[in-house]
């Protein structure tokens, strides 16, 4: 996220605020992937290499506080 994040308002402007998110994690997931980044591989491979699913994944999970959790 911190790497996107600058990149939000220039992506938005290029394809539209709709699915910007989806798009700047997509990419930077693809870049991960070919850097052999173990995390982005499977993440990538656990929709079958569709960085946009992979992208929309990340984005609609919902990650709980490690200290919320007992």
């Amino acid at each position: 996220m911190i790497t996107t994040y600058p990149m939000i308002a220039i992506e938005a402007l290029k394809g539209g605020f709709d699915g910007a998110w989806e798009r700047l994690i997509a990419q930077q997931l693809e870049k991960d992937c070919k850097a052999d980044e173990s995390e982005a591989i499977v993440i990538a491979e656990s929709v079958g290499n569709d960085f946009m699913k992979a992208a929309h994944l990340i984005i609609s999970s919902k990650i709980e506080n490690y200290d919320t959790v007992k």
